[in-house]
């Protein structure tokens, strides 16, 4: 056994899955939980905390038998009344789920019978409800912790996890291994603990400190690192970078539809058709990423081109656009309609390339008259100016691995909370996004999901920038190291292979 030393570029607001949202969270919490059920790398369901669950007929209620024996890491016993708290927790508004209950679905309550039996109960068919119980945003949690440590559970929460929460601070996250460990699927390996005494997180936002921790052994491996910093370790041997790629939405520059100017059909029409999104992503990150065709990933169910082929952009046709709706350069250039100049604001946060793609996409509306003030701002700001629309121009991309992460991204209930930052609201966008949640037929589900598509392209809600993929590098020492189908780390089998780690 080993302490594994992982850095990454931030430390996120919260590690709580009820109740953030955040993807670097999820990878660092990830292990600490258990979900009812859980997805293998074909995709299929196998069993989790669940041993056995059915659907009903109707698809608004779902049975699920808990396996027996499993204890929360404060030694208290998974039961049904406790998966019931947990379900009750993330769909009560003061919880503030960020991501959680959307994922829930239209939950109705739980009804236990017995104390490993439970029925959980939807308002209507929810295609997705599986999927969701497969991720540790819907996992159990100790209800005893969540009564006993109050605000702080968010930062220290209790699963039931191969690794439990031993210290959170300021400068790292530490984690040890679940020593009463005996439920591990099948489709993970070994049963039993895990191979790691212990896991820390350091949070390194500086590139050049990352790589010289990397180099020197102080962490071993580093998660979501830049694609534009690969070049840092061009050509050292000591070092492997693997590129894992990420179903669900590519990064994509959501425009807000209920702010002048981006309110204006038209300029949303011309940013789309000026851009030349394949030039964009190649300045900011190389070869390294794919330019995005969807709103969906290549890699998820559903994905259809839509957008963004090899010399599609056409400045001439966006200018005539912009002119035919009456926006005229002033003296400056930037263009302007009854007395509202067409610049633009750009939320970003300060990693992921998010500011970089900022100023490559001001460097490519500037000739076209369209001004871009691209603000960095850290998380917790960056997740409200979505959720307040006080941005124009703001990139998000989404890990799922069904493709109704569209629903979470572009119906209208959703405006305001989560990451529906388009702030749209279509009746038939709507429509056909609740019809695809409902619908538990797969043709008529990815009939519905290339429609979708291809409305919020006809809306012009989105740029999709670039295919999302996860990087990470890790020493040689390092063996055993596997990520899920959603490209989330899985250090259940992770060894160090040297004694002085």
């Amino acid at each position: 056994m080993g302490e594994l030393r992982v850095g990454v570029p931030y430390r996120p607001s919260g590690i709580d899955p009820h109740v953030n949202s955040s993807e670097l969270a999820y990878r660092m919490f990830a292990n600490v939980f258990d979900p009812l059920v859980w997805r293998d790398r074909d995709g299929g369901f196998v069993p989790g905390l669940a041993e056995s669950w059915g659907v009903a007929d109707d698809g608004r209620s779902y049975h699920f038998s808990l396996r027996r024996g499993v204890t929360f890491h404060d030694g208290t016993p998974l039961t049904a009344e406790v998966v019931k708290a947990s379900f009750d927790r993330i769909a009560d508004p003061a919880t503030h789920s960020q991501a959680a209950k959307d994922m829930l679905g239209p939950y109705a309550g739980t009804d236990v019978q017995g104390e490993r039996d439970l029925v959980v109960r939807l308002t209507e068919p929810f295609a997705p409800f599986l999927d969701a119980v497969s991720q540790a945003w819907l996992a159990p949690v100790s209800r005893a912790a969540v009564l006993a440590l109050g605000d702080r559970f968010g930062q220290v929460p209790v699963g039931t996890g191969p690794f439990k929460v031993l210290h959170h601070d300021e400068r790292e996250l530490v984690l040890e291994v679940n020593p009463d460990y005996a439920w591990a699927p099948t489709h993970l390996g070994h049963p039993g603990v895990a191979h790691l005494s212990r896991v820390v997180f350091r949070y390194l936002p500086d590139a050049a400190a990352r790589v010289a921790a990397l180099r020197t052994g102080t962490i071993h491996v580093f998660y979501e690192f830049a694609t534009g910093d690969l070049e840092l370790i061009a050509g050292d041997h000591a070092l492997v970078s693997r590129a894992d790629p990420i179903p669900g939405a590519p990064v994509g520059m959501m425009m807000n539809t209920s702010r002048r100017p981006t309110s204006d059909l038209a300029v949303r029409q011309a940013i789309t058709r000026a851009l030349d999104i394949p030039e964009l992503v190649r300045r900011v990150f190389g070869s390294s990423v794919k330019p995005a065709t969807a709103p969906l990933a290549s890699t998820t169910a559903g994905y259809e081109p839509l957008v963004g082929a090899e010399g599609s952009a056409d400045p001439a046709s966006a200018g005539a656009l912009l002119d035919l709706a009456g926006w005229v350069p002033g003296l400056d250039g930037i263009r302007e309609r009854s007395g509202t100049r067409l610049s633009l604001v750009f939320c970003a946060l300060p990693h992921a390339g998010y500011a970089q793609l900022g100023a490559e996409v001001g460097r490519q509306l500037r000739p076209l008259g369209i001004e871009v003030d691209v603000r960095v701002l850290a998380i917790g700001d960056w997740l409200a100016a979505g959720d307040a629309g006080t941005h124009h121009l703001i990139p998000v991309g989404k890990f799922a691995y069904e493709p109704d992460v569209l629903e979470m991204i572009y119906h209208s209930r959703h405006v305001g909370h989560g990451y529906a930052w388009s702030w749209c609201r279509d009746d038939r966008l709507d429509a056909m996004l609740t019809e695809a949640l409902r619908s538990l037929d797969p043709a008529r589900r990815t009939a519905l999901f290339r429609s979708i598509q291809a409305r919020i392209v006809e809306l012009a809600l989105v740029v999709p920038l670039h295919e999302n993929v996860c990087v990470t590098v890790l020493r040689p020492e390092v063996t055993g190291f596997a990520v899920d189908l959603r490209s989330y780390p899985l250090l259940y089998d992770v060894r160090l292979a040297t004694a002085h780690a």
